[in-house]
């Protein structure tokens, strides 16, 4: 495995204070590439200094280390072209645990030695970000900031669980509309189907035989009773387990059957405190209707389960989500503004890592909608869900990508949920907000400006989709919840979405499902994407016509004087046409008396049949003439399927090519 060297950082110390955590408390270390970190002076956040001097003799902290050095999204590019979905995730955590691995040498040893004297515990190593948590004594963890290669450490601080939930109020909510009877899709037996899945186009799915077949999403939540009749069939087995108190399958986790208890640090993530959340975001997922009612989108898709509490606990079931190759994850937890001001550059790297494997992810923005003063634009929108998502909409500014699609809730009605988080959200220095800001800062991801409160700046068009919330689905216990609302309930119909899609076409990258999600999405509010409803109300039946044939370019910024492929997904055994243009519009295919969102004159520039894996590439040489830097070239497929489940031929997203220097 080829591990790019250690790179080497300037220390710089800048001089205008408003970029300084208090009076010269921070440095600032910029790497030669321009990827930056925050490095505290004493290696301890201002938090954790002041926890330090109220804390007793001999008691332990919970704490993270973070290193200097990271490994970026560019650096892991390198060896995934042509990769599955799930192979891109095993070469992403062999590259970043071999990363971890190496740089953390002298600090796991540190900390091994420390443990043997009792004053440390097991360290949980979080490669997914080059970090390691432990819990220490005061000592401890002052030696440990100064150790060669750590960046800072920071305060780990537990919460109530309905401090990151987003469920909502259950008094003085609207209820739930009467739900339609009808036939019980792809099983047998009349059974009681929400109309939010009707709505939402979950049946017309399901008769088409989309149901979350094969795909395995990971649910981020207070953990799942996984016995509920309705979950039961659905809860992942880890195949490479054995019940032998061994890791079989070597990631990192004894005996994780269907997930872990990333707070009690087990492989049992039941909810020991019988907190009812993440049953009922499980069963809005792939409840199946075994007790009567069907509240789940994706019926058929599999899920593995991650308890949690604080922000570490979060991003290494973020981790965990890599390791065991989850196709995508859901969360309806969040870390909010007003409450010790979570660390937001350390969830978007982990953010940018689950989309470099491959991994799309649907996560709740806080129901403090109407809490402005307390949770003030641009930072309403709690993260993980004010983090880029993985395709730029039109309607927004240009800046980075991640995995992360932000999820507004609507009642039944399709009226506004106000609760919902506002955007837009804000990527920039955060000092400028609050100047006591205590955790680490990349200013590359100062990409997304507001401008501060004055307003200056679009920032971060959030949320992206919406989804109904105040809904019916599994309780702890065997039995229902009929009143689940808040963001915590729309954001898991988001995530079901994802399995439906991916169960139809299982070539699809986060950017082509985030695309089809939103381009296909009822309007609900001002036309086209806005700060309450996003792109608006998804419509999975028509995101999967979008997508069930698809074509994507390996990327969308070749260079002059390179090649890059075209990949082109779909129906075994289909024929399938690619045409190409240099406009994007409506076009009129004579031969197949259909138009398509391809400009004329069109050039049909690839003709064949899909083969039985599903998928298929061909290669674009890009010539090395100046006059083509900033041109861009539109893509489209278009599938014979009008003898297939579709009947009818299928047109594909338009794929937009534009050239680099």
């Amino acid at each position: 495995m080829n591990i790019p060297p250690f790179r080497r950082f300037r220390i710089i110390l800048l001089v205008a204070g408003i970029f300084l955590v208090g009076p010269a408390d921070a440095l600032l270390c910029q790497e030669d590439d321009g990827n930056w970190a925050t490095r505290f002076r004493s290696g301890l956040t201002p938090a954790l200094e002041k926890a330090l001097a109220d804390l007793e003799s001999g008691e332990k902290l919970d704490v993270y280390a973070v290193m200097l050095d990271r490994l970026s999204p560019h650096d892991l590019e390198r060896g995934l072209a042509g990769l599955s979905r799930r192979g891109r995730a095993r070469e992403v955590a062999g590259q970043l645990r071999a990363f971890a691995e190496s740089s953390q040498t002298g600090l796991r040893a540190f900390l091994k030695e420390q443990r043997g004297a009792g004053k440390a515990t097991r360290p949980r190593i979080l490669w997914l970000v080059n970090a390691v948590r432990f819990q220490a004594t005061g000592g401890v963890i002052r030696r440990a900031a100064r150790l060669p290669g750590v960046g800072y450490l920071g305060l780990l601080e537990a919460r109530p669980a309905k401090a990151y939930q987003d469920r909502g109020p259950s008094s003085g909510s609207r209820p739930s509309l009467p739900a339609p009877s009808r036939p019980g899709g792809t099983r047998s037996g009349p059974r009681s189907i929400g109309q939010n899945l009707v709505k939402l186009q979950a049946y017309l799915c399901w008769i088409n035989g989309f149901t979350g077949q094969g795909v395995l999403i990971l649910n981020i939540d207070s953990g799942v009773d996984y016995t509920h009749p309705d979950l039961v069939n659905q809860i992942w087995s880890n195949p490479g387990e054995l019940p032998n108190g061994l890791d079989d399958d070597g990631n990192g986790y004894v005996d994780d059957f269907m997930g872990w208890d990333f707070l009690a640090d087990d492989n049992d993530p039941y909810p020991y405190s019988w907190d009812e959340h993440g049953t009922a975001t499980a069963g809005i997922v792939c409840g199946d209707g075994t007790g009567g009612i069907a509240t789940g989108m994706a019926p058929d898709a599999r899920m593995a389960i991650a308890r949690i509490n604080n922000e570490a606990d979060y991003w290494e079931a973020q981790q965990y989500a890599v390791a065991i190759g989850a196709d995508a994850i859901t969360s309806s937890y969040s870390y909010k503004w007003d409450f010790s001001k979570p660390d937001y550059h350390m969830f978007r790297t982990c953010a940018d890592m689950e989309l470099a494997a491959g991994i799309i992810h649907a996560n709740s923005i806080g129901n403090q909608g109407d809490s402005t003063i307390v949770y003030p634009i641009p930072w309403n929108i709690s993260t993980p869900g004010n983090c880029p998502g993985p395709w730029i909409h039109p309607d927004q500014v240009e800046g980075g990508q991640s995995s992360v699609i932000g999820v507004s809730g609507i009642y039944l009605d399709d009226t506004l949920y106000t609760g919902s988080g506002q955007g837009p959200s804000a990527w920039e220095d955060v000092l400028i907000y609050d100047p006591s800001y205590k955790h680490s800062q990349n200013p590359l991801y100062w990409d997304y400006p507001y401008g501060g409160f004055s307003n200056g700046q679009p920032g971060l068009l959030k949320p992206d989709l919406c989804a109904y919330t105040y809904v019916t689905t599994t309780d702890i216990g065997g039995g229902y919840d009929y009143n689940f609302g808040g963001t915590s309930a729309a954001t898991p119909h988001v995530g079901g979405a994802f399995c439906l899609m991916l169960s139809a076409n299982p070539h699809l990258s986060p950017r082509k499902i985030a695309q089809a999600l939103q381009e296909t999405a009822e309007d609900m509010g001002s036309p086209g994407k806005d700060t309450r409803y996003g792109a608006g109300k998804i419509q999975v039946a028509a995101a999967i016509l979008k997508t069930r044939h698809n074509v994507q370019a390996a990327t969308t910024r070749p260079s002059l004087n390179s090649t890059f492929d075209l990949g082109v997904s779909g129906i075994p055994g289909e024929t399938y046409r690619i045409l190409c243009g240099l406009n994007p519009g409506r076009t009129f295919i004579p031969w197949i008396n259909q138009a398509v969102d391809l400009a004329y004159p069109f050039k049909r520039l690839f003709y064949g049949v899909i083969p039985a894996s599903g998928e298929t590439f061909h290669t674009i040489s890009v010539s090395g003439n100046s006059s083509l830097v900033g041109l861009s070239v539109y893509f489209q497929g278009i599938e014979n399927d009008v003898a297939g489940p579709h009947q009818r031929w299928l047109v594909s997203l338009v794929e937009k090519v534009t050239v680099q220097p």
